[in-house]
């Protein structure tokens, strides 16, 4: 996704620490409402949730002068799952997908729920995921585009 703002890249970086604590082994200590790395050109930064959720996207923005609004910036943002959850999301379809192999070859259709199980999985990821990134995103567009807030907003979550 690519955003455009008029504020400075230096802007939004000064911005952006003030509301990023840095991360940890373990998490951080500190109540900002996102966790993570701001250099002076990118943001690599995941929100502080009160609550264990392996879905939280971990975003990631390279700032770049806009050639079009003059002191302004280009963000160019993506959202992925941490590299642990998608390492055990991987596992857990590989095994997944080789009980469904080895229940075609031996005839056993009887156990359904393997298949069934990983469509789940699938479905769970990606509901839990999108919810996430969308409030990531609506974080981004307000407070680093000028983005006017919606009565009834949920982005407030995010803060």
């Amino acid at each position: 996704m690519v955003l455009e703002s008029e504020r400075s890249p230096t802007s939004i970086v000064a911005f952006m620490r003030g509301e990023v604590d840095p991360e940890g082994a373990f998490g951080a200590p500190g109540s900002r409402p996102w966790m993570g790395t701001v250099k002076d050109d990118a943001l690599e930064i995941h929100r502080r949730t009160p609550f264990r959720s392996s879905f939280v996207p971990v975003v990631r923005v390279r700032l770049q002068r806009s050639a079009s609004e003059g002191d302004g910036t280009r963000m160019l943002v993506t959202m992925s799952l941490k590299m642990l959850t998608r390492f055990l999301l991987g596992v857990w379809v590989f095994l997944g997908g080789s009980a469904c192999v080895g229940l075609y070859v031996t005839g056993q259709w009887v156990m359904l729920a393997v298949p069934v199980m990983l469509v789940g999985i699938y479905l769970m990821t990606a509901f839990a995921f999108s919810l996430e990134a969308e409030l990531a995103e609506r974080y981004l567009r307000e407070n680093l585009t000028g983005a006017p807030r919606k009565a009834g907003d949920i982005s407030s979550i995010a803060r």
